[in-house]
């Protein structure tokens, strides 16, 4: 199933949708995080340190994303 595939690299598609998206609209992360409206401490975990956030994190990323 391509759900199953989608899930199971659901963190690494998230941080090369938002890398993808800051060299295109070249702003920083703490730009986006403002748009997105997440803590830029955890976006930047996330995008430098490969950590993990919790899945309310993804689903506000995604939302921005199909808006």
């Amino acid at each position: 199933m391509i759900e199953s595939k989608i899930l199971s690299n659901v963190n690494d598609v998230t941080r090369n949708l938002i890398n993808d998206y800051l060299q295109k609209h070249g702003i920083t992360l703490n730009a986006f995080s403002k748009l997105v409206g997440i803590n830029q401490p955890i976006l930047f975990k996330f995008v430098n340190y490969k950590k993990n956030v919790s899945t309310k994190t993804i689903e506000k990323v995604g939302k921005f994303f199909n808006q």
